[in-house]
């Protein structure tokens, strides 16, 4: 209100003071560099999107307003009155989102979008909202609302595919995922959901194709999160040599990573490969993060595939506790069971896991495990020392 009033200098203290809030900057940065395009100071716009880049730095908005200013293009318009005001509302309704208060949060979006209907962040945002409130038919109404050729397009694809994925629908979470990759295939973001929903629907080999070009354009140094899931997508591949060069470099980077150290440790152990080291870091693992029952199910299995079948049980026993609806935990329970000479309690894991809805492997092992038990233990599981 005081820039329509020409009163720049006001106007200008609060746009300051809105950017200087800590922790909601970035939400405000796209206002107050629009003021500074519209003044002709595009440098200064320039530096404010940069700033809050640095916290944000895969945010829509603003890459496409540093863009902007970059090219001194046309200046952001002034908001109309009810887009100022839908502007308020929003940032209003996103902190209710934060602090959980979801039916006035959804409340204020709408208001938001009764008067300006071109706020696609608001409709990402109830989306939000839906979601977190159970609500997952009206959540996809509201991501689906953002249409192509939105900045936000990719963003709101992604958070549909979830949706679908959530509910086992893996096709149709590709489907919206391969939308919103196909719409910015450079925005990393995008190209990250879609990666992880290939390798959640078992698509490896297509998964490391798109994580080959995320990798790439990180440049020499990649984050290792990025190295970890072209890891895993590479190891599902049957691409070991690969996979096992992407792991080791990410683990170089965050040594005590636990979701590193039990990954590699534990790919090592199932190959037989440098055991005394991968145990080890399978252990480091589980006392970084000892309430996770995958980590300390991997441990389990880990004393399983070394034929330590005494710990094995009391680790996946644990495990168990941790994560009680995991089919895959309490399936290698009963393998830990079955070798100690505990049938009955084996039969009732592997009956159990059938009841959580498993994947078709761990359906079929279970199944054939119940007609006729456990075959004779193989060379690759000799017994070992604790000392290992």
């Amino acid at each position: 209100m005081f820039e329509r009033a020409k009163r720049f200098d006001e106007a200008e203290t609060d746009y300051m003071a809105l950017v200087g809030i800590e922790g909601a900057g970035g939400l405000f940065a796209p206002d107050y560099g629009g003021f500074l395009e519209r003044r002709g100071r595009w440098a200064d716009a320039v530096k404010v999107y940069d700033r809050a880049l640095s916290d944000l730095p895969g945010d829509r908005t603003l890459l496409a307003a540093r863009t902007r200013a970059i090219g001194r293009k046309s200046a952001q318009p002034l908001p109309t009155i009810r887009q100022g005001a839908a502007r308020g509302l929003v940032a209003q309704a996103a902190q209710m989102l934060g602090d959980r208060q979801y039916e006035m949060a959804i409340a204020y979006f709408r208001m938001a979008l009764y008067l300006d209907p071109t706020r696609d962040e608001a409709k990402i945002l109830t989306g939000d909202a839906l979601a977190a409130g159970k609500e997952a038919e009206a959540a996809r109404v509201a991501y689906a609302s953002v249409e192509p050729g939105s900045v936000q397009y990719p963003l709101a694809r992604s958070k549909l595919a979830w949706t679908y994925q959530q509910t086992r629908d893996g096709e149709t979470a590709l489907k919206m995922a391969r939308e919103g990759f196909e719409a910015a295939p450079a925005d990393d973001d995008a190209a990250m959901t879609y990666a992880d929903l290939l390798r959640a629907n078992e698509r490896y080999a297509e998964a490391v194709v798109v994580m080959d070009g995320v990798i790439t354009r990180a440049g020499p140094t990649p984050d290792w999160r990025l190295l970890y899931m072209r890891g895993v997508a590479l190891e599902r591949s049957g691409r070991w040599p690969e996979a096992e060069a992407d792991l080791k470099a990410a683990l170089a980077s965050e040594p005590n990573e636990p979701e590193l150290l039990n990954y590699l440790g534990y790919s090592w152990i199932d190959r037989g490969e440098r055991l005394a080291e991968a145990l080890d870091m399978v252990k480091r693992a589980v006392a970084a993060n000892p309430r996770s029952g995958a980590v300390v199910d991997s441990l389990g299995w880990a004393y399983y595939r070394l034929g330590d079948y005494r710990n094995a049980v009391q680790q996946l026993e644990t495990a168990v506790l941790l994560e009680p609806a995991d089919p895959e935990i309490n399936n290698h329970l009963g393998d830990a069971y079955w070798r100690v000479g505990r049938r009955i309690e084996a039969e009732f894991q592997w009956q159990r896991a059938l009841t959580l809805d498993p994947p078709a492997k761990i359906k079929a092992e279970a199944e054939a495990k119940l007609k006729s038990g456990l075959g004779p233990i193989g060379p690759a599981a000799a017994p070992v020392t604790a000392s290992n």
